[in-house]
């Protein structure tokens, strides 16, 4: 993935641990497919410039977001930003086996969209960025 504006540039993993989140960006749902519905990306920010999501926070709307496949780049325009607890609540994702829809994460879109998010400098709130896809071009 990569974030031109603030120069992220990362590889992503499946799956978010601690593990993962050390190395790069992390899809946050297991079946999650780029430039289909609402693709989740989580970041460690380590309060460090430019390492993992630390830059995050500094994108910009209309900024440019940019997921590459084996074959494809999946370009996303920003339109939204966001800080606070209420913008994600990952500890609480079911009720009653229905997905909580008051966080971002949950979002179901009717453009594909793609959500990134970190924690803030002090880790007390989320930083959350969102775009929708823009267009899709050959790698």
């Amino acid at each position: 993935m990569k974030v031109p504006s603030i120069g992220l540039a990362l590889p992503i993993y499946q799956g978010t641990n601690q593990y993962t989140l050390s190395l790069g960006a992390t899809t946050y749902f297991a079946h999650q497919q780029m430039g289909q519905g609402n693709y989740v990306l989580a970041g460690h920010n380590m309060t460090m410039p430019g390492v993992l999501f630390s830059n995050v926070p500094q994108i910009k709307m209309g900024a440019t977001v940019n997921l590459i496949s084996a074959t494809k780049v999946y370009h996303y325009r920003v339109n939204r930003l966001l800080t606070g607890k209420k913008a994600v609540t990952p500890n609480q994702t079911y009720i009653n086996g229905s997905p909580v829809s008051t966080s971002v994460l949950y979002q179901q879109p009717k453009q594909a969209m793609v959500t990134l998010f970190t924690c803030n400098a002090t880790g007390s709130m989320r930083e959350v960025v969102q775009g929708n896809l823009t267009s899709t071009s050959a790698e």
